[in-house]
């Protein structure tokens, strides 16, 4: 709780100063920054363990604030919260590897069942 708490501060006294990059820089250059940020967030916390969490906790932590400072800001004039962000990109995700699965990984599965019934004549069907 205190670390998120931290990270917010961090994200409120960095806003200001990320925005003003933004005019300066572009916007799509900023989030470009700012996506990075959100990305290792998530990586910090796909490598942490019980013998590291603490340490990869702070860090994810700052790497997300810095990344929401400007992401949070808005896209395209519609005000974006963290949750509506994370939350499509799971759905992408996750749409992706359903499709994956069923095109590539499905059909390979049964191209290798049609052609062992073709060598084995008695093999039951899965459903």
């Amino acid at each position: 709780m205190v670390v998120g708490f931290l990270g917010n501060l961090a994200r409120i006294a960095v806003t200001p100063a990320v925005g003003r990059l933004g005019d300066r820089y572009g916007m799509a250059c900023i989030y470009k920054y700012s996506l990075i940020g959100i990305l290792l967030n998530f990586a910090f916390y796909a490598v942490a363990v019980p013998s590291n969490a603490l340490v990869m906790t702070v860090f994810g932590s700052i790497f997300s604030a810095l990344g929401w400072s400007f992401a949070e800001i808005g896209l395209f004039g519609i005000q974006l919260y963290a949750q509506q962000v994370t939350n499509a990109l799971e759905v992408c995700f996750l749409t992706g590897l359903i499709l994956y699965l069923k095109f590539r990984v499905q059909k390979r599965e049964r191209s290798i069942r049609n052609s062992m019934q073709l060598t084995q004549p008695t093999s039951g069907e899965c459903p």
